[in-house]
């Protein structure tokens, strides 16, 4: 049996492992050691709570925003194109909320390009660090936090963050 076997670039902020997945496209997934990933999870779940939290795709289906509620068949597709921010974590999806407007849980479209861009790069819980991390670029501040203004800004670094990309 093919076991644990490091990956990632030494750039990434997560040290994620292989291991086999009859689900994957390749025949193998990512997965965080997993004291290493509940602590990743408590310090993601810290950073976006001032941008309104993390919330299980369950929830999140079940949340009403001024009645409406959340197009699961939307949602579902932007999530199988990596244009939303959602990881995995104790058998669970989680979604950062800054990603839709709450008062009618609609999707932001902007963002979803952001999203998109660092998705070509990064696998799924390196997006979503990437959104908690302070950028000098930001005045040290984290992009969920800033998401609403910043979009232009954001889809800037996002798009630098690419290999080959000029400075």
């Amino acid at each position: 049996m093919q076991n644990l076997v490091q990956t990632t670039a030494p750039t990434s902020p997560f040290i994620f492992l292989v291991e086999p997945s009859a689900n994957a496209s390749s025949g193998v997934a990512l997965r965080a050691p997993s004291s290493l990933a509940d602590h990743q999870f408590i310090e993601m779940l810290d950073a976006y709570r001032q941008s309104g939290g993390l919330a299980r795709l369950q929830e999140l289906v079940n949340l009403r925003g001024g009645g409406a509620q959340v197009d699961i068949a939307n949602l579902a597709n932007c999530i199988s194109r990596r244009e939303l921010i959602c990881f995995e974590w104790q058998t669970y999806a989680w979604l950062p909320l800054f990603q839709f407007d709450l008062s009618d849980m609609t999707l932001r479209p902007q963002l979803q390009r952001i999203v998109a861009e660092l998705s070509c790069i990064y696998n799924p819980w390196e997006v979503a660090f990437w959104f908690t991390q302070p950028k000098p670029w930001l005045s040290y501040r984290a992009p969920a936090d800033t998401a609403a203004s910043e979009f232009a800004t954001l889809l800037q670094h996002a798009r630098a963050d690419r290999p080959g990309a000029a400075p």
